[in-house]
This record gives structure tokens, C-alpha cells and sequence, in this order.
């Protein structure tokens, strides 16, 4: 069930940092596509993440991922061979920031 529920965690992060991906051609700032990902961690999850854990998940996504690897995160996602860790990566940034919890009771 767990294993389930990271799987799902993946793909709903993949989901929404493939969406981000598209509005990020815009170029905004930094900052910019950091608040614009938490917004969307938030919506995309339907508030089981609170604004803090949103923010905190989208900055430890931009540490552990620059923006070219984050296309990596959608391409696991979607089944591709996790040889870099990435979903290690994802659920230990989730895990960090007290999200993981409320997105598997959610």
C-alpha cells in the first residue's frame, strides 16, 4: 500500500513539474517558478499540502533537481529506468518537509 501510495507521489510530482515545465518557458524568476510550483503542489494535491509544505517541497525539488533535471522526474514518472535515484530523491525532499504523510492519508 505504501509502496503504491510513493508510486502515485511520483507521478502526481511528475504531473505537476510537467505542467510547471510548459509555464516556465516564460522565463520568470527564480523566485517566480518556485512560488509558481508550490501553488501548484498545493492545487494539484488539492490542499492534502499546506502552503509551507508546498513551498518547502518546491525549493527542496529545485536544490535536488536544476530545471533541465526535472524533465527526469517526468520521464520516471511515466516508467522510464530510475538509474539516477530520482524517486529517492523526490520522497527523501517530501520526506523532509512533512508532505509525504498528508499525501498518502490523503
Amino acid at each position: 500500500m505504501v509502496r503504491r501510495s510513493l508510486s502515485l507521489l511520483l507521478i502526481e510530482v511528475a504531473l505537476v513539474v510537467g505542467a510547471f515545465g510548459l509555464v516556465a518557458c516564460s522565463d520568470p524568476s527564480p523566485e517566480q517558478r518556485r512560488r509558481d510550483l508550490a501553488d501548484d503542489l498545493v492545487a494539484e494535491t488539492d490542499g492534502a499540502l499546506d502552503d509551507t509544505q508546498a513551498t518547502c517541497v518546491a525549493d527542496g525539488l529545485f536544490e535536488a533537481f536544476d530545471e533541465s533535471s526535472l524533465d527526469r522526474v517526468v520521464a520516471v514518472a511515466e516508467g522510464e529506468e530510475d538509474d539516477e535515484g530520482v524517486r529517492t530523491k523526490v520522497i527523501d525532499v517530501f520526506t523532509g518537509c512533512d508532505a509525504l504523510a498528508p499525501l498518502i492519508d490523503n
